[in-house]
């Protein structure tokens, strides 16, 4: 008898292979999609932190001993040209804070902590 065709054994196999691959691929996808978001927050949050410093360093009257900058205040003076958050894709709260802590020989620290942060 001359047999040319695939056994039932032989094509389970290569199926449950084939669906292995599939769940490595999409464990694999995922993961990276979410490293991808967290780099866009992170981008997102030196952004907001570098243009508080630079508002500071221009605004030193108002920010001579260190000052609470919001958001709004950021975009609506052209200090972040985006108005939406990319840590969250969500409209900014305008009224989120930024630090500027200055010390005693005159360094500028600028932080800013998003507002899901300080609730969870």
């Amino acid at each position: 008898m001359n047999n040319k065709g695939f056994t039932l054994i032989e094509i389970l196999v290569v199926i449950a292979l084939m669906a292995s691959l599939g769940v490595i691929v999409t464990i694999n996808i995922s993961s990276m999609l979410n490293s991808e978001d967290n780099d866009k927050c992170n981008n997102f949050v030196k952004e907001v932190e570098e243009a508080a410093c630079v508002y500071a360093e221009l605004n030193k009257d108002i920010c001579k001993d260190g000052c609470t900058i919001t958001l709004g205040d950021l975009i609506s003076d052209g200090f972040i040209g985006t108005d939406i958050n990319a840590c969250t894709n969500k409209e900014i709260d305008k009224s989120e804070e930024v630090e500027v802590t200055i010390s005693s020989d005159g360094e500028k620290k600028c932080s800013y902590i998003r507002g899901e942060e300080n609730e969870g």
